[in-house]
């Protein structure tokens, strides 16, 4: 009978209503697990067979095992060593009790991860994944007890085999509602986990290998019984249940963990991921029809090189050919009846040797076509690309790694998928260190030393009792001391414990991974390491003379610098050294210290610093107003200059009015004009002349007074350059001739 049947449930009954009472309980879970069966039959079935195949169990179907081949290659390709645990601050901020938080459990789950086989566990679940297509692992609590004490605890990993697994309907892991677990039961461990009264009411059979044993008493000392370990999630409770057994539960414990979850286990692995169902799919199905014509030409080989041997026949009569076919190296027979082999053409035609050479031609074909077949095989799994991915000694680093990268591009799925299990498998554990560890468990596991909030509050009483004493006395209060410095800047066990068991507090502050899940990013990290060092340094070598002056507080580089650390990833040991800078102290400027011809020369160095100072500002100030004077009187010409030619413009322009006014020649009209115009030009080339040489004096004195005296001097040229132009430009006129006769025009007009 299987482990799964029990009585039929009725099509009116729920799963609540037939929990009313202990037998409806296992009458339900029976049925659950009966359903379980019958999905995944198929699949169970063909695991079976792929197991065999692997491990040869029928080695005449077994000619080429291709099947352990690539489950050999692909599984030290998938896996092939423990990640380690990298947990840090969710977003990198300075957060001292996230940081403590997150150290704590890095340690805890690297120094639990020594403590059992954790290699082997993930080797098994590879395996399983790699052959029947799904691997699983859980995490249990192990408490070692005395009494009602705690004396150790352990929180180890446990591989589940492939068909003693169970689960609930669903076509994504977030709809399975329970998992089970079978474990086949001694009688010895019945007792440890349920007592010696239900232990007694189990029915034990023979285990594996006990048809060996021929004593009666040898085989019961190996007799087991199948119970099944449910933990339902709507109901957050684990139940033992045990087929044989239909009174009731072996068993039940309400949210044994306290997972967030609830599962001890995280998604399963699956060699192949698909989005419409959890059944798992081998990866023997995808190449399986190459997998037995492989097969099939490799039985034919064998077949073939067992019939490529050397026969024939020789003519009965020559006896002596048969010690000549025996013969070995270099070994001459004596032949007595030399006379007859001579008659029947000698010693070739005397021996008749069936021919070979067909199946010679038949077997190099088939081995053409077994190595297509397993290219073919190889294309499929992935194999290929770490075929081609193999390296050469002679090649350079460059190549090497872009054939590893090629070689690993099509595994990466499985790589990855097997990254995700162990990383979840390492957040149950941590999560279950926090809600079961203490304060005790976690100092001496992790070696880190925190003080307790009563430490803190008693450091902190005594400083202000010494700042009190201090004040009685009119004394300033006295510095506290490093070591209660450090611990109060530390945070306390009960913080960090407050942190660990709120679940949504940790998952907000707190990350986990493993070196394998963040490895592109760290690479992608490491590519900028030095940059983000350099400019560490050079903000430290920049900072480090204004800090020294005082001019900047330490407080400004060291931000910056934790914040490039944080961010970088450069790890708590940095941070830390980073966080010891402080302010460094004053330069001695008191003199307290020096003798007394350092203080004599001290004094005097400053006395000259003084007297420097006041000569430089003296100096300053006696440039400045010789700047300011020559721009004034440079200013003041200018002006008198714009204002004595605009007045003798004006004259000229009157008298020139006056003649046209008056009927004169046109030679005096245009004599009179050309005299305002020399005379207009002679006086601009001398204003001219003296700005250039005002100009040339001030450039001697200093430059930045050249520039603005150069300003001044384009502004007034400016001006000048306005006056030349209403001076100079062309007038309407009207002239009046012999005969009353009239000219109207400009003055240039009129003056040609």
């Amino acid at each position: 009978m299987s482990d799964y049947e029990g009585e039929a449930v009725t099509e009116r009954e729920t799963a609540q209503s037939m929990e009313r009472t202990p037998q409806g309980i296992v009458r339900r879970w029976l049925a659950e697990l009966d359903v379980a069966k019958r999905t995944e039959k198929a699949w169970r079935d063909e695991g079976k067979d792929v197991w065999s195949k692997y491990e040869a169990e029928k080695t005449a179907n077994s000619s080429f095992n291709i099947l352990w081949s690539n489950t050999d290659t692909l599984a030290p390709a998938v896996f092939n060593s423990l990640p380690t645990p990298d947990v840090r601050r969710r977003f990198r901020d300075a957060d001292p009790v996230g940081k403590q938080a997150s150290e704590i459990i890095e340690r805890t789950l690297s120094y639990e991860q020594d403590q059992y086989d954790a290699y082997k566990i993930a080797q098994d679940a590879v395996l399983d994944m790699l052959l029947p297509g799904r691997g699983v692992i859980r995490v249990r609590y192990i408490p070692l007890m005395d009494g009602d004490k705690v004396l150790d605890e352990l929180v180890p990993w446990e591989h589940v085999q492939w068909d003693e697994f169970a689960r609930g309907p669903g076509k994504r892991w977030d709809d399975v509602q329970w998992v089970a677990f079978a474990h086949d039961m001694s009688r010895e461990t019945a007792q440890e986990t349920f007592g010696q009264e239900m232990a007694d009411k189990l029915e034990y059979g023979d285990g594996e290998n006990t048809d060996k044993l021929s004593e009666k008493q040898e085989r019961e000392l190996f007799q087991t019984t199948r119970v099944w370990e449910i933990w339902d999630k709507p109901t957050r409770r684990a139940l033992f249940i045990a087929p044989c057994y239909k009174e009731g539960p072996l068993k039940q414990e309400d949210d044994p963990l306290g997972l967030t979850g609830f599962f001890p286990m995280a998604r399963p692995a699956y060699s192949i991921v698909q989005s419409r169902s959890l059944l798992p799919i081998p990866l023997y199905r995808l190449y399986k029809e190459q997998a037995k014509e492989l097969n099939r030409v490799s039985t034919r080989i064998n077949k073939i090189v067992d019939a490529l041997k050397v026969r024939g026949a020789y003519a009965g009569s020559q006896t002596d050919l048969a010690a000549v076919i025996e013969a070995g190296d270099n070994q001459m027979i004596p032949v007595q009846n030399l006379s007859g082999m001579a008659d029947m053409g000698g010693l070739e035609k005397s021996i008749w040797i069936m021919p070979i050479d067909k199946l010679e031609r038949v077997l190099v074909a088939l081995y053409a076509s077994r190595d297509q077949i397993k290219q073919t095989i190889y294309e499929i799994t992935g194999i290929s690309d770490i075929i081609r991915g193999s390296t050469s000694a002679s090649e350079t680093a460059t190549a090497q790694k872009l054939k590893s990268e090629w070689g690993t591009m099509r595994l990466q799925k499985m790589q990855k998928e097997i990254q995700r299990l162990l990383r979840d498998t390492m957040r149950l554990q941590a999560e279950i260190y926090a809600q079961r560890y203490d304060q005790e468990r976690f100092a001496a596991i992790t070696g880190v030393q925190l003080p307790t909030q009563q430490q803190k509050m008693r450091a902190q009483a005594m400083m202000q009792q010494a700042a009190q004493q201090a004040q009685t006395q009119g004394q300033p209060p006295p510095p506290p001391p490093p070591q209660l410095q450090e611990m109060l800047a530390k945070p306390s066990w009960e913080d960090v414990i407050g942190l660990l068991r709120q679940d949504g507090l940790r998952q907000y502050r707190i990350d986990i991974e493993t070196d394998s899940t963040v490895k592109d990013a760290l690479q992608a990290d490491m590519m900028g390491l030095a940059e983000v060092t350099e400019a560490i340094g050079q903000l430290m070598a920049g900072a480090a003379p204004a800090v020294q002056a005082g001019l900047l507080p330490v407080e400004v580089p060291k931000e910056v610098a934790l914040a490039i650390a944080r961010r970088a990833r450069l790890g708590t040991a940095v941070e830390d050294a980073l966080q010891t800078i402080e302010q460094p102290p004053p330069q001695n400027q008191t003199g307290e210290d020096m003798t007394p011809e350092q203080r004599k020369e001290l004094d005097a160095g400053r006395q000259e610093i003084a007297k420097g100072k006041d000569d430089l500002h003296k100096q300053q100030l006696s440039v400045s107003d010789q700047h300011r004077l020559m721009l004034e009187q440079a200013l003041k010409f200018t002006q008198q200059r714009v204002q004595e030619l605009s007045g003798d413009a004006d004259t000229q322009r009157a008298r020139a009015d006056q003649a046209t006014a008056v009927p004169p020649a046109q030679a005096a009209v245009e004599q009179a004009m050309a005299s305002a115009t020399e005379q207009t030009q002679a006086m601009l080339q001398q204003a001219m002349q003296s700005l250039q040489a005002a100009l040339m004096e001030i450039a001697q004195q200093s430059q930045q007074a050249s520039q603005a005296i150069l300003s001044a001097v384009q502004a007034n040229g400016a001006q000048l350059g306005a006056a030349i132009e209403a001076m100079t430009a062309p007038k309407t006129v009207t002239l009046t001739g012999p005969g009353g006769k009239q000219w109207t025009g400009n003055s240039q007009a009129v003056r040609h």
